[in-house]
């Protein structure tokens, strides 16, 4: 009778100490999972700046890209301008002389 009650009490406490067990595991892993997140968002947080700083530069590359072309087009134009003026002087001042030698140049 005795060794039943002894039993009885000991399979309690045992009992007792499985439920405290897996209480205390669940809070602990509660904790783990609640760090894991906060990790998680700030490097989600990290690469989106990051990604934003990214297309920034780019954009930035793309805007200068696009001014030194027209830069360029425009010098091309002007050089053309220049060249084209520069061929009617010659052909003004020297008129067949000039001709013969665009025609000699091909």
């Amino acid at each position: 009778m005795i060794f039943g009650i002894i039993l009885g009490f000991l399979s309690v406490v045992i009992a007792a100490l499985g439920i405290i067990f897996a209480i205390s595991l669940s809070k602990r892993t509660d904790r783990l999972i609640e760090k894991e997140d906060a990790r998680a968002k700030e490097l989600i947080k990290e690469m989106h700046d990051s990604l934003d700083k990214d297309a920034e530069r780019v954009e930035r590359m793309i805007q200068e890209g696009r001014r030194e072309t027209k830069e360029m087009i425009e010098e091309g134009r002007r050089e053309t301008r220049e060249l084209i003026s520069y061929i009617c002087s010659l052909i003004a001042a020297d008129g067949e002389k000039t001709r013969e030698l665009i025609r000699t140049s091909r």
